[in-house]
């Protein structure tokens, strides 16, 4: 065993984080220190309690036990088990109704296309009757020909079968080789769209309240100012804090969100923002590393920040660097990337260990997907899509219900990649064009672009597959944004 687990130390657990609730070593510590200030002796937590204390406490966690218990029955039995033969339930319906309703169009198809292949068979019989009257009606002609040579008579009946065939070659029409009867066929619906139905039909994870767990906000910071995004009004509004005592620049990307703080990155300064108290705290990176600027910052959801490439000047950083958020340390060099600039990193269901590269910038645009791995520290290039059509890539969000990144280039041509089928599939376009490009997710059924080159945020409907205007909002290169579950 090379790291202590809540059950095993590496070394005598004599101490114990109140923060974390838990025994620690002198091995483990370090992953503590962020918040040194509640770790205390393990004596002292012993000490404060005498025997009857301990008695009165076991017979008190008894009860406490037994009645959780019962209370967890029952919420097992009125809550779980209910919901879950809702949900089946619900799922039924709605394959019942969704089979039900291609049954009734299946059959208004198949009786719209009757209708017509009737028309055309009433074409067919009319036609075939005209012609088969008109050679008799030539027969008759042709026999009366030959049994009165008379000419006077000859020329009525040569008459009488010109007039037969111009009506004849206009019932035709201008061009007797085209046909006479009007086609109709079936138009599937694109496997697109098909697919969409079915991919879009998911068990999803919901709280104890009943809220899905999405993001809320979308956090924008500029020149010691900020402002909060709000998912659930489609609103702008002022955020209130205690402002640094250093002025940012070059963070376009270089912000971030876990659980509970922001986190800045800047040249040379790092800095972590506490919606609680309101309040930056602002730290020089160590042995006064100047990164460059416009380096994306990601946190993996675990207890890692990436810190991906950026440039200052003409000089492009292809180094990535890890941050822990729980000691605070950096870890330089943590691997080598493609190219300089990459655009908004992202996972896939969870998994910290692959981090998906979104196109990016070194000396030119690019139009790569590369993916780090955490474990080999490698960055292996996953799909070029110039030879899709899109040149270049500015900035992408991940949709699990599709399985596939949506990514927007420079020209703001739309498009998502399955990362199943690895194909790539054209969507609507929004209008504009611009390098400094943001998409994000609400965890529902939309997505936010937010451009240097737009006047407004653009909302995109997953399930149409439209865009639409929305809060007006004008960024600048010097803001900074993040995705907040707070």
């Amino acid at each position: 065993m090379s790291t202590c687990t809540a059950d095993k130390h590496l070394k005598n657990p004599d101490l114990f984080c109140n923060q974390c609730i838990t025994t620690c070593c002198s091995k483990c510590f370090k992953s503590h220190s962020a918040h040194a200030e509640k770790i205390v002796d393990i004596d002292q937590i012993l000490s404060e309690s005498s025997v009857t204390n301990n008695i009165d406490g076991i017979m008190k966690f008894i009860e406490e036990n037994s009645e959780k218990k019962l209370l967890i029955e029952e919420t097992f039995k009125f809550t779980v088990e209910e919901e879950y033969q809702e949900e089946q339930q619900k799922i039924t319906n709605y394959f019942k109704k969704l089979h039900d309703a291609l049954h009734y169009r299946e059959v208004d198809l198949k009786k719209e296309l009757k209708s017509h292949f009737d028309d055309n068979q009433e074409q067919f019989v009319t036609m075939t009757s005209v012609m088969e009257n008109n050679v008799k009606k030539c027969k008759e002609i042709i026999g009366d020909l030959d049994s009165n040579k008379d000419q006077d008579n000859s020329i009525k009946k040569f008459n009488e079968f010109k007039i037969l065939n111009l009506e004849f070659q206009k019932q035709l029409g201008a061009d007797p080789k085209v046909s006479p009867f009007v086609p109709y066929k079936f138009r599937e619906v694109p496997l697109l769209e098909f697919d969409q139905i079915i991919s879009r039909s998911i068990i999803k994870q919901f709280t104890n309240q009943g809220q899905a767990r999405v993001y809320k906000n979308v956090y924008l910071y500029t020149n010691n100012s900020m402002q909060r995004f709000d998912f659930a009004t489609k609103k702008l509004e002022k955020v209130d804090f205690v402002p640094m005592d250093i002025k940012l620049d070059s963070i376009w990307q270089s912000m971030c969100s876990t659980d509970t703080n922001l986190y800045i990155f800047s040249k040379k300064n790092w800095c972590k923002w506490d919606p609680e108290t309101t309040k930056w705290t602002v730290k020089p990176l160590p042995n006064e590393t100047d990164n460059g600027g416009y380096q994306p910052a990601f946190y993996d959801g675990k207890k890692h920040i990436y810190l991906l490439g950026g440039y200052k000047g003409t000089t492009f950083y292809l180094n990535v660097t890890r941050f822990n958020i729980e000691t605070e340390e950096f870890e330089f060099d943590f691997a080598k990337l493609n190219s300089s600039h990459q655009n908004d990193p992202i996972i896939i269901d969870g998994d910290e260990k692959m981090i998906y590269l979104c196109g990016g910038y070194h000396n030119k645009d690019t139009d790569t997907l590369d993916v780090l791995n955490v474990d080999t520290k490698q960055v292996v290039t996953e799909h070029h899509f110039a030879g899709d059509g899109f040149p270049n890539v500015t900035t992408g969000c991940y949709i699990p219900a599709t399985n596939s990144i949506y990514m927007i280039t420079r020209e703001y041509l739309f498009f998502r990649y399955d990362v199943v089928t690895k194909t790539v599939y054209k969507l609507a376009t929004a209008k504009g064009n611009g390098y400094y490009n943001r998409l994000f997710f609400d965890g529902d059924n939309t997505m936010y672009l937010t451009s240097t080159n737009l006047s407004n945020i653009h909302e995109y409907n997953i399930n149409t597959n439209n865009w639409t205007i929305g809060e007006a909002f004008h960024p600048s290169s010097a803001y900074s944004f993040a995705m907040t579950t707070f």
